[in-house]
């Protein structure tokens, strides 16, 4: 099955960071190291909040000014990092199940299944 393009993109596809548009940035991240992933814990909450152990939806600041932050605390070569664009459009379609959806408090757009 293809993936089809988000239409909350814009023509080059891409997302421009946090914006007017209501774009938050979902970050993920394996770290195996205890003290880097707490840093890397604390910075993230500058600009949002944990929504489950290891991943953040980051409502401040650009994916620039994330991963310049992170790239102070982690080990490149062993630290994984991934940041994702959820435009308003691709956050209405995101879908949370079990107990620890129901207790955090949603964004907009958020749902509950």
């Amino acid at each position: 099955m293809g993936r089809g393009r988000c239409r909350g993109h814009g023509a080059r596809g891409g997302h421009g960071g946090i914006g007017i548009d209501g774009t938050v940035l979902l970050v993920a991240y394996d770290i195996p190291d205890d003290r880097r992933r707490a840093k890397v814990a604390k910075a993230l909450l500058r600009f949002g909040r944990r929504v489950q152990y290891s991943v953040f939806l980051a409502e401040r600041g650009s994916a620039r000014e994330i991963a310049t932050a992170l790239a102070r605390v982690i080990d490149a070569s062993v630290d994984d990092i991934r940041i994702h664009p959820l435009c308003a459009t691709c956050e209405a379609k995101v879908l949370l199940l079990g107990p620890k959806a129901r207790e955090s408090a949603l964004p907009l757009g958020f749902r509950l299944i």
